[in-house]
């Protein structure tokens, strides 16, 4: 045998008898026979650490090849029943010339020694409510997957989504798929005492398939690991990771294997290791009343459904804010649901109420994903959860940020890598109505009232010279009456044409109104009467008369320095 193998010294090992692999122990200084060598995946792994060591001792090598040359058989002398030369048994046999009566084998204790085949990973949640949709488009990758290599599929979304429920729900409904075992680690990608590393985990899957040793090194550690599930069909589920370097070296080898990532992050960078992609999104509000139900019974739900899908609009379809709200509830029976969402509805009070036995999961789910952030992007999320705008472009958070627009356009694409922003077409991002709330919170904490005014003022600024360039071109015979603004905007879009101008004002109808309320609050009463000014084309052409009403009773009082009551 020229070349030593892992497959042959394995396939030598298992026709061997005791005493010729005690003797091949022998040869390897250090080396011992495990006491459970019956186990093929123990075999595997001591054929694995023989053959490591053969690589670096060339007398080793040839002791080993000497070991491998099978002895010449002697022909049996008359026609007994015998065994020799190459011939393997499995399991309990008996050697005799005549038997009479019964044979009965108790083997109990030969079970107990093999290495358990390893099933890993957490219950899925009780109640999984929905994600069909998203099932089957996991679904879709496997059946995509060319078989060449491992499957790798990473599902990410925003803290709170459900991307831990749902893989684990889908990974279980696999299990006879993957007969060779199932493993599960969190990599606690946003844990205060950081992630963690690839060695330690890579120790961990090494110990579940019977190998108690592994060595020091990082990259043996991982050759070692694609030695062991070269030939393996397991599911790998890496939950909560941080980074592509995270997982790398905790991916196994053989084409039959499937890795599910779980991550706040996008992680485009494992696209070159061929991952595919899934994007969780929230519940719409249909399944987030189904999951109030399944936690607080239909029948209470169905008893005060208008709260309920109050209460779902106010958790914003999160499944996580839903499982909390839905787990406070449940502990007061007699209390309405309109009493929760009355609390939550009370400002400032929303991720505050989310709280369930003081453990404030939504709110430390969403400071775990803020404290990973750089110093300027944490500034730069903490600036844009503030404007009262439900939706932004790329200039608007160069306003709010006082950015460059280049210079706003990593931020947001920062943001989005991290799944605190979302993107919702060319240059169209968006928060989640809880993540939005968190960083305005963290604004008041770390930012003074100056700062934060600062920002509305530049974002409402924006949108009056971008109303005020629209309302020249659709009314160039009107005069434009003056703009007086805190700083000169920038980034001001020059409109092609009227309809692109009279376009812009119907999509941003709300965020022009939300500003003009907000400059009345805060006393910009300039801003407020112009921005009702520069409105005009759109109530002339567009008509909307409960904002036309609004805003001219609001701009006129602005106009004349006169405080308005809001209701």
């Amino acid at each position: 045998m020229d070349q030593l193998t892992v497959p042959g010294l394995v396939a030598a090992l298992g026709r061997a008898d005791e005493a010729a692999r005690r003797t091949l122990a022998g040869l390897v200084p250090g080396e011992r026979l495990p006491a459970n060598a019956d186990d093929p995946l123990v075999t595997n792994a001591f054929a694995v650490r023989l053959v490591a060591a053969a690589d670096a001792r060339p007398e080793l090598a040839d002791a080993l090849r000497r070991w491998l040359t099978p002895a010449p058989s002697t022909p049996p002398a008359s026609a007994a029943n015998s065994i020799a030369g190459g011939a393997r048994i499995d399991g309990s046999a008996v050697q005799a010339g005549e038997i009479h009566g019964g044979v009965h084998f108790h083997d109990h204790g030969r079970q107990r020694s093999r290495t358990p085949v390893p099933r890993q990973l957490i219950p899925g949640p009780a109640h999984f409510t929905d994600r069909a949709l998203d099932l089957a488009a996991l679904d879709a990758l496997r059946a995509a997957h060319p078989g060449t290599s491992s499957l790798m599929i990473v599902v990410t979304g925003t803290a709170g989504v459900g991307k831990t429920a749902l893989t684990s729900r889908w990974l279980h409904g696999l299990t006879a798929d993957y007969p060779d075992g199932q493993l599960y680690v969190d990599l606690r990608g946003h844990s205060k005492d950081g992630p963690v590393r690839p060695g330690a985990v890579l120790g961990q899957f090494l110990r579940a398939f019977g190998l108690d040793q592994a060595p020091a090194a990082l990259a043996e550690q991982a050759a070692l690991w694609r030695t062991v599930t070269a030939e393996l069909r397991i599911a790998v589920h890496l939950d909560n990771a941080l980074s592509a370097a995270q997982i790398r070296p905790l991916l196994p080898a053989a084409a039959t294997a499937l890795v599910a990532v779980t991550s706040r992050n996008r992680l485009p960078g494992l696209s070159v290791d061929g991952a595919a992609f899934h994007q969780l999104d929230v519940l719409d509000p249909a399944a987030a009343v189904e999951l109030l139900s399944r936690r607080l019974g239909g029948e209470r739900v169905a008893r005060e459904n208008e709260a309920a899908y109050r209460l779902a609009q106010l958790c914003a379809g999160l499944p996580l804010a839903l499982c909390v709200a839905g787990a406070r509830m449940a502990a007061r029976p007699r209390q309405p649901l309109t009493a929760m969402t009355r609390a939550m509805s009370r400002e400032g009070g929303r991720l505050a109420t989310l709280d369930a036995g003081g453990d404030r999961a939504v709110e430390s789910a969403l400071d775990e994903s803020y404290e990973a952030l750089s110093t300027e992007t944490a500034r730069g999320y903490r600036q844009l959860g503030l404007p009262p705008v439900a939706e932004l472009c790329t200039a608007v958070a160069a306003a709010a940020c006082d950015l460059t627009v280049e210079r706003a356009e990593r931020l947001l694409d920062e943001l989005i890598e991290v799944n605190l922003v979302e993107e919702l077409g060319p240059d169209r991002y968006r928060f989640h109505d809880l993540v939005r709330l968190h960083a305005a919170q963290l604004a008041a904490a770390h930012d003074s009232s100056e700062a934060r005014d600062g920002v509305v003022r530049r974002v409402a600024d924006w949108y009056l010279a971008t109303a005020t360039a629209a309302e020249a071109l659709l009314s160039p015979s009107r005069r434009t009456l003056r703009r007086d603004y805190a700083v000169a905007p920038t980034g001001v879009p020059r409109f092609e044409d009227t309809r692109a101008a009279l376009d812009w004002l119907d999509t941003e109808r709300l965020h022009l109104m939300a500003l003009l309320r907000t400059a009345v609050e805060h006393g910009w009463d300039a801003t407020a009467w112009q921005l009702a000014d520069s409105s005009q084309p759109l109530f002339l052409r567009l008509r909307p008369y409960d904002l036309w009403v609004e805003a001219h009773h609001a701009g006129l009082a602005a106009a004349k320095g006169r405080r308005i009551r809001r209701a």
